[in-house]
Parts: structure tokens; sequence; C-alpha cells
């Protein structure tokens, strides 16, 4: 790593990683200590910021929580030394300074905040070790922080709703085989496929998929939802379906008090209400990642499901098309070279965003550690290991060996 240190407007010390400024150029203590209070939780017992650098970010945390436990995840294993040059020891003798390696340790039981200033993660080069991790935290915290309101008025709208919970459907559909449907490019060349097969395999749409199916007349045996925002009901809107909807307990709350088919709901790890409540109704939770996708998967998984077809799953994408030109996610990305790449099921190369390279890292780790077999229709769509790409042959072939005649049976629960 490049470090290299300047004197700031104000005259105080400021400091590039990289090339990159991870303090202001003007005023760099006043910069560190207005992220410090903009982004504490002082109600947190445990505090574990990333990287020491020159130590401003760490003087403000203590000054904001004295008395609470400080440590600090170093960027390099050097990062100690470099800050004894131009700093004070006193600032760091109480404090604990961890490696990558000892992450493992934290209990993670604490109440315990991660601090991750976003300027140090933009420093970080690609190959770092840290980087995938804390791009992952960063981007799930940023994604609360923009709908945290949002999730707690649609908590307390959705349990108030009529629903049903899915405690009893554990295992239901143990030896059957699941298509779930996401709403990727590649997903329109799947469509005549799963037209044609739609009452021998079950069906999980996400929610911005539904749409591309009815256009194709095709009905999903349930369909998913997770997303907080209004905007969501976009993707609702003049549909026919009213099939099963399985939801999470904070998703958008006018897509579900208008929806008139049976209402599952769903319960995240990681959001206090959701986990009280489930608790006191001994339902299951949820750790669902911020994709839709990560979500049906782990429903499918619950529901006792042994072989998943992923359809329209690219987690990539070519030429800035990013979704069915059929759905309302749809979106085209003019300046796509500044994106990741990563291999394709053909074997070319695909541009990959950060928060895709987040779900693709989720669905190999999970798959993985999961007994679940797993299938990719994606041709042009990311390689997933564990998931072997198929073939239309290969595909019709799972379909001819499910159980058709007992999926039909199994699915008479959502009719009653």
């Amino acid at each position: 790593m490049k470090w290299e240190v300047e004197k700031a407007k104000n005259q105080q010390l400021t400091l590039k990683i990289n090339d990159y400024y991870v303090y202001s150029k003007y005023h760099p203590y006043e910069d560190a200590e207005k992220f410090i209070n903009n982004n504490t939780n002082t109600e947190s017992d445990y505090f574990v910021l990333l990287g020491l650098g020159l130590g401003y970010h760490l003087a403000a945390l203590k000054k904001l929580v004295p008395s609470n436990k400080i440590s600090v995840l170093l960027l390099d294993k050097n990062e100690q030394e470099f800050y004894l040059k131009y700093c004070d020891r006193s600032l760091i003798n109480d404090i604990k300074l961890i490696t990558v390696t000892e992450i493992s340790n934290i209990n993670k039981h604490e109440n315990i905040q991660f601090l991750v200033p976003i300027s140090i993660i933009n420093s970080l080069d690609s190959t770092h070790e840290l980087k995938e991790i804390f791009d992952e935290v960063k981007l799930k915290e940023m994604s609360y922080r923009l709908v945290a309101d949002r999730m707690s008025d649609n908590f307390i709208h959705n349990i108030s709703l009529d629903n049903l919970f899915i405690k009893n459907l554990k295992g239901l559909f143990t030896g059957q085989t699941a298509c779930l449907v996401s709403s990727g490019p590649s997903i329109d060349e799947m469509m005549p496929y799963l037209k044609q097969n739609q009452n021998k395999v079950f069906i999980l749409s996400v929610s911005s998929a539904v749409r591309i199916l009815e256009k194709y007349n095709i009905q999903p045996h349930a369909t998913v939802l997770s997303d907080a925002k209004e905007r969501v009901q976009l993707q609702f809107k003049e549909l026919s379906y009213q099939g099963p909807l399985f939801y999470l307990a904070t998703a958008c709350k006018e897509v579900l008090a208008n929806y008139i088919g049976k209402k599952y709901i769903l319960f995240q790890k990681g959001y206090d209400r959701s986990e009280q409540y489930a608790a006191q109704l001994e339902e299951p939770t949820f750790d669902v990642g911020g994709s839709v996708a990560i979500l049906g998967f782990l429903l499918l998984e619950y529901l006792g499901f042994e072989r998943i077809v992923l359809c329209g799953q690219d987690l990539g994408f070519r030429q800035g098309k990013t979704h069915s030109i059929h759905t309302t996610s749809g979106m085209h990305i003019s300046d796509y070279y500044k994106y990741g790449e990563v291999e394709a099921n053909n074997g070319e190369k695909i541009n990959i965003s950060k928060s895709l390279k987040i779900y693709h890292n989720w669905f190999e780790n999970k798959i993985k550690k999961s007994n679940i077999e797993v299938y990719n229709t994606a041709y042009l769509g990311a390689k997933i290991k564990g998931a072997p790409y198929i073939d239309l042959k290969k595909f019709n072939q799972l379909i001819l060996e499910n159980d058709s005649e007992i999926l039909q049976k199994k699915l008479g629960v959502f009719e009653t």
C-alpha cells in the first residue's frame, strides 16, 4: 500500500492511501469527527473501526464513547508503525489493534458496530483482502439507512394484516425441484421452456419477474417480495397474479395493503423488531443479505426442495443490460467499463457491480455448505461455483425426473 502524508489547508496533517485522500484536504480531523458523530450508535457496547491511519476517526470515537470497548482493524501489517511516525502513542495504549485474520475471533453475540469510513474503503485496491468484506458491510449499512424509517412503518402496518405463517410448511416439498425465477437478461430466453413445464415443477418468482412471467401467460406457484421502497408497487401494477405471496415483514406496505391473495409473512435476521416478533411466534428468521433472490433461495431451502434451478440469475451484465426488457427493474448502464469483471458460463468475461459481486459470493458460499443440487440456466450470466450451467436438454431432463403428481398434491396446501 502507498501511504502519503501532507499538510491540509488548516495545517493539520492529512493522509492519502493509494493516491486517494482518506481525510479532507481542508479540515481532516473535523471531517473524521463528523463521520463518527453521524454514524455511531452510542448504544452499542463494542466498536470495530476500519483503519488507524493518522488516528482521527479513533480520536473522535474515543471522545464520543470514552468508556466503550474499541478495536481497530489494521489495513496493513505496517500501519501501526506508520501511525507512530506522526502521532501520539497514548491514543492507542488502551486500544486493541487487530488484523484481518482476527475478525473471526470477534464475539458476534456482543452488541457490536462496525464503523467503516467510505473514504478508506475507496482507497483500498481491488485485490486487498478487506475490500470485499467491508464493501458488503458498507453496502448493507447504506441500504439500511436509506430505508430505515420506511422499514419501520412497513413493519407496523404489515404485522397487523391477515397474515399466514410458514413454520408448518417446513420440509413440505422434500424431494421436489423448484425454479427460482429472477429478472436478469437471460430470463427472456427461458420463458418458452418454463411455460411448457409450468405444471411439472414448482416456480417461485421474485417480485420483479412476475410481470415477465405474466407476459408469457405463466402463473408462478408463489412470489417472494423483500423491497421496502414505495416504488416496488410498479412491479404489481395491473397484474392479474393473485397466488401466494411470501414477503418480508418490512416490505412495501402499499403492495400488501392492496394484495388480495394469500400472504405469508417472513422475518429477517438483523432487524430487531422482526427477530423479536418471530421469537414470540416461534417462526423462522432469514438472513436475507439485501437480495430478493437470496430470500427466495432460503425460502425454497426451508420448504425442503432438493433441487433448485436458477433462471434469470445472471449476476452480471454485458453491454450495460442488467435486467430483462420486460421488467420495471430494467436498466441500461452506459459507463459499464468502470465495473469489475467475472467469468460467464460461456467462458467470456462480463461486467459485475459491487452489489452483484456480493450476491455472487453469497450464492457460491451458500451452495458450498448446502446439500441442495443447484443448477444455472444463464449461459451469458456469471459462472457460479457449485451451480453448473445446464442447457435446455438437461433442463427438460430435470423436469421429467420430477414427480409432478406429488407436486400437485402438495400444492394443495396453498388452496386450503
